[in-house]
């Protein structure tokens, strides 16, 4: 099971319907379980197709669902609350601030090797063909330790994979940096998110802020997402000096 949540603001009557069902003409089956109402004020901004400040998550994280690093095990991010000076860059030798702006940020302590997190369609949707800018603010304790990813999800003679189709090196950043990159979804459904790097320094984290994704409509000629499998095989085993 993931986690989906639907925002809404309950009418004057209080009666507001959910419903969960599959596109129609689908073969898919959905199951459902632990439905929760929680009252809560999302952070929005206008244009855009995601917005998160973290100052107001119910559960969970945000935007981010947890990636493979670590297997089954406790993963080691969560949401950090502010409480100077404690919490923050120069304390008792911390290299960086646990919240960036506001009272909380999403923070990767000592993450384990992998995928951390990712957005899905269902927190971020993104269109085929369009173009996205993902922007946030961040700070990264040590250089070769995380890079942000980018890839899509499929189904293929009836099996799902992941594909990552490129990753950007986060270098060390020991005061707020803002981070900012351009995508093409296509393929599938596109995501977006951080990964821990093997061989990273020991003590590595990373904290982000300010998460927003906006919709810079349809991609230029030429430049929507290549999505292509090429299977190469050779008529006969030969060899050539």
């Amino acid at each position: 099971f993931q986690r989906a949540k639907v925002n809404f603001t309950a009418p004057a009557n209080g009666r507001t319907t959910l419903r969960v069902e599959a596109a129609a003409g689908s073969t898919a089956k959905v199951r459902a379980d632990d439905v929760r109402i929680v009252e809560n004020a999302p952070a929005t901004r206008a244009g855009t197709v995601a917005y998160e400040d973290f100052e107001a998550v119910d559960q969970g994280w945000g935007p981010f669902l947890k990636g493979d690093a670590g297997g089954s095990t406790d993963p080691r991010t969560s949401i950090s609350q502010l409480n100077a000076p404690y919490t923050q860059s120069g304390w008792n030798g911390k290299l960086i601030d646990d919240v960036l702006g506001g009272k909380e940020s999403l923070k990767a302590h000592e993450e384990n090797t992998g995928l951390v997190y990712r957005t899905a369609p269902w927190t971020v949707p993104m269109k085929d063909g369009h173009r996205y800018r993902v922007d946030f603010d961040y700070q990264s304790s040590h250089a070769g330790a995380y890079s942000w990813v980018e890839g899509y999800d499929r189904v293929a003679d009836g099996k799902a994979s992941s594909t990552e189709t490129r990753a950007t090196p986060i270098g060390q950043q020991r005061t707020t940096g803002q981070f900012s990159r351009t995508l093409t979804a296509g393929c599938g459904d596109t995501w977006t998110g951080l990964r821990k790097l093997p061989g990273a320094p020991e003590g590595a984290d990373f904290v982000l802020d300010g998460f927003t994704v906006t919709d810079l409509g349809p991609a230029p000629a030429g430049q929507e997402a290549v999505c292509g499998t090429l299977d190469v095989a050779a008529d006969a085993e030969t060899l050539e000096p």
